[in-house]
């Protein structure tokens, strides 16, 4: 699974390193995103094309810098 840290970015600096992310995947592989912004994974799902992923989780995380892991997994090639 590849990850990627955007904790501490701007939301337009996140859209574009995680979609460009995203794109180098391969079909049925899965990233993980760390954001601080809920609205970065919200934005993020609008920008992805449609039909070609899947959210599969988003957790909260815990301790010193709070923020989000979501996990997104590559449905089409």
């Amino acid at each position: 699974m590849a990850s990627i840290d955007l904790r501490n970015l701007i939301t337009p600096f996140c859209l574009l390193k995680a979609s460009n992310a995203f794109r180098s995947l391969k079909k049925d592989d899965a990233l993980e995103i760390l954001c601080n912004d809920p609205e970065s994974i919200t934005s993020l799902m609008k920008i992805i094309p449609s039909g070609s992923c899947k959210l599969i989780s988003v957790e909260a995380l815990e301790g010193s810098e709070p923020g989000l892991k979501a996990r997104l997994k590559k449905i089409t090639a």
